[in-house]
């Protein structure tokens, strides 16, 4: 399952109604142009230490908070040419017939705690790295992503509006973790072995385009442990601004089962 993130919020609307096929491109700013958007501040404590697993094989499952249907619906996974059946949705909101996880692409962990998988926060400047160790640890992404079609659902208590779309992905109920102002989502990752993660990292990245430049600058706190085999990484951030730098305050933990086994 892909991650999509937003990219750095980077020059969006400076150049207002200009056609966008016209504007200059934008470059990378230097470590030494970084430096006074850097914002530096005490270190923070680390998260709460956390070490749930999912096992070395682990059958996705559980329940669609809510759902009433009259009949059994079939979930897929995959896109385009790729679809295929990968579970059922029983009229009660049950998750069943779902295959183990298979492992999918491979990246480094420094990478999806550093970067959550996009190419777009590479380099910068990081004068704390304490995550440093995690660039030799490869993880594995399973390819998972559960959605139905509305046009194979007798719904029995649904309201919808129209246009009805075609289909709907399932996601993870991570209500309980969420606070004013947070973003939460969880990351299913494998590992080969036992992986202990704790340290911060702060790195800013930025930009500068027609003379105008900006950044942004991830704080990554870090505490958990990876079983050998598959695990639930969530991950839980706020934002907030000092001077011109956007800043994103980003924790790493780890959650048990039963977290990714309520559904919405």
């Amino acid at each position: 399952m892909r991650r999509l993130v937003p990219a750095l919020l980077l020059l969006p609307l400076l150049s207002g109604c200009v056609d966008p096929s016209v504007q200059a491109p934008l470059r990378p700013l230097t470590e030494a142009e970084l430096r006074p958007f850097y914002v530096d501040s005490p270190p923070q404590p680390l998260p709460a230490y956390t070490a749930f697993t999912l096992g070395e094989s682990y059958v996705p499952g559980g329940t669609v908070q809510g759902w009433k249907a009259t009949n059994v619906v079939p979930l897929y996974s995959g896109r385009g040419q790729n679809v295929v059946l990968a579970a059922h949705l029983q009229p009660d909101g049950r998750i069943t017939g779902a295959a183990p996880l298979q492992t999918g692409p491979a990246e480094t962990l420094q990478y999806t705690l550093s970067m959550n998988g996009n190419n777009a926060l590479a380099g910068g400047l990081c004068p704390v790295d304490g995550l440093e160790a995690t660039a030799g640890v490869k993880v594995h992404l399973p390819e998972l992503a559960f959605f139905y079609r509305f046009a194979e659902v007798q719904q029995a208590m649904q309201s919808l509006t129209s246009p009805i779309p075609k289909e709907r992905g399932l996601r993870y109920d991570l209500q309980a973790y969420e606070q004013p102002g947070s973003q939460v989502r969880v990351n299913l990752v494998y590992v080969s072995e036992d992986t202990t993660v704790q340290g911060e990292q702060r790195c800013v990245r930025g930009y500068e385009q027609s003379g105008r430049s900006s950044a942004s600058q991830d704080n990554i706190r870090v505490n958990l442990k990876l079983s050998r085999g598959w695990n639930a990484l969530l991950r839980t951030e706020t934002r907030s601004y000092a001077g011109q730098t956007h800043v994103s305050h980003i924790t790493w933990t780890t959650v048990p089962r039963e977290v990714i086994e309520r559904w919405l």
